[in-house]
C-alpha cells in the first residue's frame, strides 16, 4: 500500500515495493506523493473500487506515475505528476487521449477536478472497434517483425554463400565459369564475359597507376617540368636543368611517349602525363637505386 492511502486498490508494483522497503530498512522515508496527484488518485480509487492504481515511477522522493488497470487486468491508462510550463500539473494519458492530441501524448492540467473528469470520461474497457484496431496493429507489428527477422537471417546465409562462391569464381573456378558463360546464348552472359575482360584490363591499368604512384611517393621516380625549351628535372632531392640536347636519352624517349597521350594518362613502365607541362617518369637506373 502507498503511504497516505487507505484504499486497498492503490499499491506499488513489485519493483517499487521492494525499493520502498529497502528505503525504510535504510532509515529513509518511504516514497511519498504530491498533494495534487494524491487528491486525484484518492478520489478515483474511492469512486472506482474495481480499478487498480499501481505506482510504477518515482523521482528521488515521490511517486510520479500510476498505471490504472480495470477489473479484468486491462491497462486503461496512466496518471502522473510533472512540471509543465511554470507550474506542476497532473497528466492523464491513454490511447484515446493521445489520438485526439496533435502536440502531446497526454492531457495536462493544474485542476485536479478536471483531471478526475478526464479519467472517468476517457478511461474504460476498449470498445469492440478499439479492440479490433489494437489487435490489427499488433498483428501487423508481429508479422512485419517476423518477416524482417527472417529476411535478415536469409540475407546472412546468402552473404556467406556469396562470399565462398565469389572466391571460387575469382580463383580456381574462373575457367569453369567462363566456359559456362560461353555456352549461354544470352545477352547477360555476353555482358558478363565482357565484364571479365574489362576487369583484367582494369587490373593491369591499376597496377600501372600503383607503380607510378609508389615510385613517386618513395622518391624513385623522375619529375619533369617542361619550361619553354628547358626541362626542370627532379630526382630525389636533386633538381637539374636540361634542354633538348642535354636531356638524358632514356628520359627523352619516355617523355616522347608520354607526350602522345592525354593529360592524367598512365603508360606501363613509362610513367604519367600529369598535364601539358608536368610528367612523371619511371627510369631503370632510378628504380635500381633503392
Amino acid at each position: 500500500m502507498v503511504a497516505g492511502f487507505t484504499n486497498t486498490n492503490v499499491r506499488f508494483n513489485a519493483k517499487l515495493a521492494e525499493r520502498n522497503e529497502q528505503r525504510e530498512a535504510n532509515g529513509e522515508k518511504p516514497f511519498g506523493i504530491s498533494q495534487m496527484l494524491k487528491s486525484v488518485i484518492a478520489k478515483l480509487a474511492t469512486d472506482k473500487p474495481l480499478w487498480d492504481f499501481i505506482g510504477v515511477k518515482t523521482n528521488s522522493t515521490d511517486v510520479t506515475e500510476f498505471v490504472v488497470e480495470g477489473s479484468n487486468g486491462e491497462r486503461l491508462g496512466e496518471i502522473g505528476f510533472d512540471w509543465h510550463g511554470r507550474n506542476y500539473c497532473v497528466y492523464v494519458r491513454n490511447k484515446r487521449i493521445t489520438d485526439k492530441l496533435s502536440r502531446s501524448d497526454r492531457y495536462k492540467t493544474t485542476d485536479t477536478d478536471k483531471a478526475v473528469l478526464k479519467v472517468k470520461k476517457m478511461f474504460g474497457s476498449m470498445s469492440t472497434n478499439e479492440r479490433v484496431a489494437v489487435a490489427a496493429a499488433k498483428a501487423a507489428e508481429v508479422t512485419n517483425q517476423a518477416s524482417n527477422h527472417k529476411w535478415a537471417q536469409i540475407r546472412e546465409v546468402e552473404a556467406k554463400i556469396e562470399r565462398v562462391s565469389n572466391q571460387y569464381v575469382k580463383e580456381e573456378g574462373l575457367d569453369v565459369f567462363i566456359a559456362w558463360l560461353k555456352s549461354q546464348d544470352t545477352q547477360r552472359a555476353k555482358d558478363t564475359l565482357e565484364g571479365i575482360d574489362n576487369k583484367v584490363r582494369l587490373g593491369v591499368e591499376m597496377l600501372t597507376i600503383q607503380k607510378v604512384r609508389d615510385h613517386f611517393n618513395e622518391g624513385k621516380a623522375v619529375l619533369v617540368i617542361k619550361d619553354g625549351g628547358k626541362y626542370i628535372v627532379k630526382v630525389g632531392d636533386k633538381v637539374d636543368l636540361y634542354d633538348d640536347n642535354t636531356l638524358p636519352q632514356e628520359m627523352r624517349g619516355k617523355l616522347g611517349m608520354l607526350k602522345l597521350v592525354e593529360a592524367e594518362q598512365f603508360v606501363t613502365d613509362t610513367g604519367c602525363r600529369i598535364n601539358d607541362e608536368t610528367f612523371i617518369l619511371i627510369l631503370e637506373e632510378v628504380k635500381d637505386e633503392g
